[in-house]
């Protein structure tokens, strides 16, 4: 089953796989917006600031954004400059180019510096549990069996 290209929530153009450090989150060509998860987002984000965007009053949109990874209707959020929305059950958050440029960064010694990996789907990038189908709960993709071993694993960092 082949998903087609990820989608932009703010402006519908393709999503390109890109990395911060050992992260992962997407970048939109056409708006320059991004989408990752939020685990990504407390990393890459000064303390704090990832979970107030998380629980920030949801805002009324007539066209809410699309989650590229469900295609459920993302909840927007209200932010001081920008546009951010959110999918709970893909863990997922959307910024436009304007938030992303005025949200507070994390010190760069703190990005990608996590101790453990979670195995991930190769097509969306979800973080794979336990799968009874051998399939993404996320996008629908098939996935190798995932070992047990290989969810969360330390990483020894010199």
């Amino acid at each position: 089953m082949d998903a087609g290209p990820l989608r932009c929530p703010g402006c519908g153009g393709s999503l390109l796989l890109d990395h911060v450090g050992s992260l992962r989150r997407y970048d939109c060509e056409a708006c320059a917006g991004a989408v990752m998860g939020v685990a990504v987002l407390r990393q890459v984000l000064a303390e704090g600031v990832a979970q107030r965007i998380w629980t920030a009053e949801e805002t009324a949109d007539a066209r809410p954004p699309t989650c590229p990874f469900c295609s459920a209707a993302m909840r927007g959020r209200h932010i001081d400059v920008g546009s951010a929305a959110v999918c709970q059950p893909c863990e997922v958050v959307w910024l436009d180019q304007a938030a992303l440029t005025h949200l507070p960064a994390a010190p760069t010694a703190a990005i990608g510096s996590t101790t453990h990996r979670v195995a991930r789907c190769d097509n969306c990038g979800a973080p794979l549990g336990s799968t009874w189908d051998e399939r993404c709960h996320y996008c629908g993709a098939a996935v190798a069996p995932v070992d047990a071993s290989a969810v969360i694993s330390l990483v020894p960092r010199g």
